[in-house]
């Protein structure tokens, strides 16, 4: 099979290796706006040759679009238009709704796959690419019964070579979820950078030796890429919002706790949060 992938960051990158290794991709054509991440996928083999969107649909049996959301949404309508009627096109974005609904009533619909493969580090880039990223993970398929199921089948096909999981949801349930358990995480996540660098401007010394695993982990996902995560929060603001407050409502708790010297209200708030070891690596509990 000779796959496209537009879009050779972190994302695009790591499924090219794993599908290299698998002999899934008998040709892997690239293509992104970056010509630093193409010059660097060429190097480091993650494609074969470099072509421009058009000349690509030429030639290709699968499409993956592994580009920021609001590019996706963009690009998919005419993408459609131009392929082949059994070219299968399926994109990674981390936001679903709005992209389905974008292509909702497009004659070639049923050519498209929307995935989420929940997988990813806070570095960007096909420097950041990785074998094996994908192992295990749960990639959500979204509003699958507007593909075609020889689409959905081959959409299957490639995950399998990357031995991930499926789920499937419904785009405006995926978003919902999604906020909640990934978005929101990003956003606190940046703002305990911001608070952290701002105390860190007032201090006339290095504050940052005080850094344990505690706050690297809890701060991780602040490295990540404006220029993906922006798009992301500005096409499921809706449900981000709604997962802000109920956040905000929870802090504003623990603060009130605090300011009355309600240690036994403030220990069975943190009591009831220990249920998440029922949910995140229960073995462990």
């Amino acid at each position: 099979m000779t796959i496209g992938i537009i879009g050779l960051g972190l994302i695009g990158g790591s499924i090219a290796m794993d599908l290299r290794i698998s002999d899934f991709a008998k040709h892997i054509i690239g293509n992104d706006y970056n010509s630093k991440n193409i010059r660097y996928a060429l190097q480091r083999a993650l494609i074969d040759e470099v072509m421009d969107i058009k000349n690509m649909i030429e030639h290709v049996d699968l499409i993956i679009l592994a580009v920021p959301v609001n590019v996706i949404k963009k690009m998919l309508p005419d993408l459609l238009h131009l392929i082949y009627d059994k070219t299968v096109i399926l994109d990674t974005g981390s936001t679903k709704h709005e992209i389905c609904q974008s292509v909702v009533k497009h004659p070639k619909r049923n050519q498209f796959v929307a995935t989420h493969p929940i997988a990813g580090t806070e570095y960007s880039g096909p420097q950041a690419a990785l074998t094996g990223l994908f192992n295990k993970k749960t990639v959500v398929l979204c509003n699958t019964e507007e593909s075609a199921p020889e689409a959905l089948k081959t959409v299957k096909k490639l995950y399998r070579q990357l031995n991930a999981e499926f789920i499937e949801l419904p785009s405006d349930v995926h978003d919902k979820h999604a906020a909640y358990l990934s978005h929101l995480s990003h956003i606190i996540a940046f703002s305990l950078a911001k608070v952290a660098l701002g105390f860190q401007k007032k201090s006339t010394e290095n504050v940052f030796y005080m850094a344990g695993s505690g706050f690297s982990s809890t701060a991780r996902l602040a490295k990540s890429s404006p220029e993906t995560w922006l798009p992301i929060f500005q096409s499921n603001k809706a449900y981000l919002l709604e997962a802000i407050e109920g956040y905000l409502q929870k802090f504003m708790k623990i603060q009130k706790t605090l300011q009355e010297d309600d240690l036994e209200a403030l220990c069975q708030y943190m009591a009831e949060a220990n249920d998440i070891k029922k949910y995140i690596n229960p073995n462990l509990a």
